[in-house]
């Protein structure tokens, strides 16, 4: 709170609104839990944020929701996880060799986002 008020000004916020069911970001928007098909969720375990994410089963924030639990992590057959070792934010995003030669996960990652891709628009 007090770096809203430092940062931007904001003097009135008390914390992120919420209902009965838990916070309304999470309620509104399905939190942690897809319910749709063909998605491809990329994150980089580097990032700071990818902790509030849907990540692997492999990751420390895996089913890390909210202090009751209630916001566990929860994706269909149709999803697909991508998880990028060594990078942060929209790393992924880059094209191949921008920044030299791509490590072995970037490599991974573009195939794997490639072969979806190719997969949902040919559905």
């Amino acid at each position: 709170q007090a770096i809203c008020r430092n940062a931007y000004g904001i003097t009135d916020y008390a914390s992120p609104a919420s209902n009965d069911l838990g916070l309304d970001a999470n309620t509104a928007y399905g939190a942690r839990e897809l319910a749709s098909n063909n998605i491809t969720v990329v994150n980089g375990n580097s990032d700071p944020w990818h902790s509030l994410g849907i990540v692997n089963s492999t990751d420390l924030f895996y089913n890390s929701g909210d202090a009751d639990a209630s916001f566990a992590q929860a994706v269909t057959s149709s999803e697909s996880i991508v998880e990028i070792d060594g990078t942060a934010h929209c790393r992924d995003m880059y094209a191949s060799g921008v920044f030299g030669e791509d490590s072995p996960s970037i490599t991974w990652a573009h195939a794997v986002i490639r072969q979806n891709v190719a997969r949902y628009v040919s559905a």
